[in-house]
């Protein structure tokens, strides 16, 4: 898959200081690389400039909500395969219902259990890792498509020059034939 010593990157989204804290130092043993945003607006700059392979995200914030947050990144196709998990004070069926509508991976309700951040962290970073492999596979098959229709449209080209070379031949050798006669 992909580069096995490469460091998962995470982006932690939370207006208070305290959450971000607490998930990096629950993720610390996952040797992540990790960046912080305090409000929507930063989340998405910092995701274009970071380009992490997970984002973290709260629903509460300054600016832009999580769930406005969310749909822009999804929306978009540079960011769209980036996993999110969404970690929230709110824990109402409608709050997680509208976050996974708004393109959520997956979604978890403060105060956090720290297994299941691991755990759930865990998986978001496998699927995207899967996911860069597809894409990466589906690219170097591409290209060698490609290169292979080119080679066949080559061959092919060939080919119609020697039929063209041999009608030629045939018609002169035709026309020799008859003049001889």
């Amino acid at each position: 898959m992909a580069e096995a010593n490469k460091q998962p990157r995470v982006l932690i989204v939370d207006d208070e200081e305290k959450n971000y804290r607490l998930i990096t130092a629950i993720l610390k043993n996952l040797g992540c690389v990790f960046d912080t945003a305090k409000n929507g607006r930063d989340a998405i700059l910092k995701t274009i400039e970071f380009n992490p392979d997970l984002i973290v995200l709260d629903i509460m914030m300054p600016e832009m909500d999580g769930y406005t947050v969310c749909k822009i990144l999804k929306d978009n196709s540079d960011t769209r395969h980036i996993p999110i998990l969404v970690v929230t004070a709110l824990d109402d069926k409608a709050s997680k219902l509208k976050a996974f509508e708004a393109g959520a991976n997956d979604f978890l309700t403060k105060p956090v259990d720290s297994t299941e951040v691991m755990i759930r962290t865990k998986n978001l970073l496998r699927l995207k890792e899967f996911e860069d492999f597809l894409k990466e596979h589906a690219t170097r098959l591409e290209a060698e498509t490609e290169k292979k229709t080119s080679e066949l449209n080559a061959a092919l080209q060939d080919i119609v020059r020697s039929q063209r070379s041999l009608k030629v031949s045939y018609l002169d050798t035709i026309f020799r034939l008859t003049v001889v006669a």
